[in-house]
């Protein structure tokens, strides 16, 4: 009999009942509701965890005509919601607007078995946008530069850093715009845009290093300095271009660096050590130029 009951259990598992997430987006200047706005809940998991997982939504849904949306049978866990909608700034459940910085804090919601959580309400804020254009010192645009918009945040104990809220690249007349952005202060940089090497090239600096190349345009900060510290930051307001975001960009002489770098217990070069040069008054994280040096055993 117990055989019985074992197998029965075995073939037929006990069915327990999701965990429910539903609320309702609105326009948090109107109030209306929003229909086909796109909601996910997105896991929260332990940092460990984190390193092995991809950050893909467990669950994606739109709103209704009401604005209304319902996310049935989720998993026990923790959760956090987003809401996306064109024309409007990301925005996740419970966060909100707080300092100069614009930092969010959002809501991390405790699912447990079978538990329904009612009554999230999203506001969606009209997303502002940076536009401006890119030439150099002579005025002639500059196509291909890569555009970021920074936004100054802290971390858990206190650092300043600055995290990219978006990215473009300017057009054949030098020009970009950068939208969808939320309301805050952030930061406009210029750059060169980056080229991945293929992961089987490799660069060597032996005793006769190769000429001075005729120079390259540095990243360069609204409105127009190579020091992040000297920046100036720019406030988007909900629904508003901030335009006439230029920059001039001025060649600057390539400089060549070289070095040793020996292991302390044996007073012998290591291989393929990376190294990175950093602008000595950047802000914590905001710039970083690699450097890959193969180094070679004497």
């Amino acid at each position: 009999m117990h055989l019985f009951l074992l197998a029965l259990i075995l073939l037929f598992p006990i069915q327990t009942a999701g965990s429910v997430i539903e609320g309702i987006v609105v326009d948090a200047a109107t109030g209306v509701p929003l229909s086909s706005v796109q909601v996910s809940v997105i896991p929260v998991l332990p940092r460990d965890a984190l390193r092995r997982t991809s950050a893909t939504p467990s669950a994606s849904v739109t709103t209704d005509e009401s604005g209304n949306f319902r996310f049935p049978n989720l998993q026990p866990g923790h959760y956090r919601v987003w809401a996306v909608q064109n024309g409007y700034a990301r925005r996740e459940a419970g966060s909100a607007l707080s300092g100069d910085s614009g930092q969010q804090t959002g809501t991390v919601f405790d699912l447990s078995s079978g538990q329904s959580i009612r009554d999230v309400s999203l506001r969606l804020v009209r997303s502002g946008s940076v536009s401006g254009r890119v030439v150099s010192s002579t005025g002639t645009p500059l196509v291909g530069m890569q555009m970021l918009l920074l936004r100054p945040r802290y971390s858990e104990d206190g650092r300043r850093f600055l995290e990219t809220e978006a990215t473009t690249y300017t057009d054949d007349h030098g020009e970009y715009r950068l939208s969808g952005i939320g309301p805050g202060y952030y930061y406009a940089v210029a750059r060169e845009a980056i080229r991945m090497m293929p992961a089987d090239a490799m660069v060597f600096f032996g005793p006769n290093l190769p000429e001075a190349s005729p120079g390259k345009y540095p990243s360069t900060y609204f409105p127009g300095t190579n020091d992040p510290a000297r920046a100036s930051l720019l406030q988007v307001t909900p629904g508003r271009d901030v335009g006439g975001t230029n920059l001039v960009l001025t060649r600057s002489n390539g400089y060549h660096m070289r070095g040793q770098i020996l292991e302390e217990a044996t007073g012998r070069p290591p291989l393929g050590v990376p190294t990175s040069l950093q602008f000595e008054r950047s802000l914590p994280s905001a710039t970083m130029r690699p450097l890959l040096v193969t180094m070679e055993r004497n």
